[in-house]
């Protein structure tokens, strides 16, 4: 485990040559995002950041935005209006900023919610979450990727289900949409398979050689995901739910503030590639064994531990399966 006060003290060492000088956060105007965009911006150092939230938002972000802002005059901080969910949007969204920055720093993506009440399909024929969980995610990677290869030192971090992995995916039903496929634990195990084999995937390319990969399960942070999108009134409406869940999060969950912490710690830290500080005595090995660079599969106390032989196991028997069809249902969007 990294503790809090290592991480703390590691974060408190960034500076002007070392913080992401540009990053995107999709998924920043709540959560996770959040935190993480406001312990960033706390450094003081010179930052661009790009938040990506739907329209509506907005007006609910220009208080928070504004005093980031105050806090750290060296911020430019830009709303981008847009619904992740769906595909084309995401395209326009990240051509967008792809033609204002030619090097981005951090790509940080954390859109999404627990789907505990039912399957939703977008406009695109997609399920939502998956659609922001896993196929928008690798979108604006692919679109940003020329950006981000420009960098000094780029990183992807992706927040879900990091090193949990499960050992069966449903590679037949990708999208999980014939007849009892679908399930909300059952779509969240296929969805964290799914980002692993195509983050490894791209990791591996040589022309990626300089990007960092982490994907992490952030653990209990009380986000308001689990119980966003229930529909009531029922046994499992949000205010049963609600309670239920709180008392796991004060004695077993992290803080807003602590989350904010050991998630800039993964988006900075040279433990996981790049130049930024290191905390002393941390050896986060990828997957593929190399240290530096490459893809990190994380826990909630930011250790980059994973089962070798599940992970091995569904890159041998699944990963050219799962990219090949995820290129199909994305091609129209690149």
């Amino acid at each position: 485990m990294v503790a809090i006060k290592q991480i703390r003290a590691c974060n408190a060492q960034l500076n002007d040559e070392t913080v992401p000088r540009t990053a995107v956060f999709v998924g920043g105007t709540s959560g996770i995002g959040k935190a993480t965009l406001q312990s960033l911006v706390n450094i003081g150092s010179p930052v661009r950041a790009y938040i990506v939230g739907r329209a509506s938002t907005e007006s609910a972000m220009k208080p928070f935005l504004d005093e980031l802002r105050a806090s750290n005059p060296k911020a430019d901080l830009i709303y981008v209006p847009g619904d992740v969910s769906l595909l084309a949007e995401v395209k326009r969204i990240s051509l967008d900023i792809k033609s204002r920055e030619p090097t981005v720093d951090l790509l940080f993506l954390s859109a999404g919610y627990a789907p505990l009440g039912g399957r939703i399909d977008t406009s695109e024929g997609l399920e939502v979450t998956m659609a922001l969980q896993y196929f928008g995610r690798i979108l604006m990677t692919l679109h940003l990727l020329p950006s981000l290869r420009a960098a000094a030192s780029p990183r992807v971090v992706t927040v879900l289900s990091g090193n949990l992995l499960h050992p069966s995916l449903n590679v037949d039903d990708m999208t999980l949409e014939k007849p009892g496929a679908w399930g909300g634990i059952r779509s969240q195990t296929q969805v964290g398979s799914l980002t692993n084999l195509a983050l490894d995937r791209l990791a591996a390319d040589p022309a990626n050689a300089s990007l960092s990969f982490t994907h992490d399960w952030p653990g209990a942070v009380d986000t308001g995901n689990a119980y966003r999108h229930w529909k009531g009134p029922s046994l499992w409406a949000p205010l049963p739910l609600t309670a239920l869940l709180k008392p796991i999060y004060w004695i077993m969950g992290y803080s807003l503030d602590e989350t904010g912490q050991r998630h800039l710690y993964l988006a900075t830290s040279g433990d996981f590639g790049g130049r930024g500080p290191k905390v002393e005595g941390v050896h986060a090995e990828s997957t593929s064994g190399r240290r530096g660079g490459g893809l990190y599969l994380l826990d909630h106390r930011c250790d980059a531990k994973f089962k070798k032989p599940v992970f091995e196991k569904l890159r041998d028997s699944a990963q050219e399966r799962v990219w090949t069809r995820t290129m199909e249902i994305l091609e129209p969007f690149l």
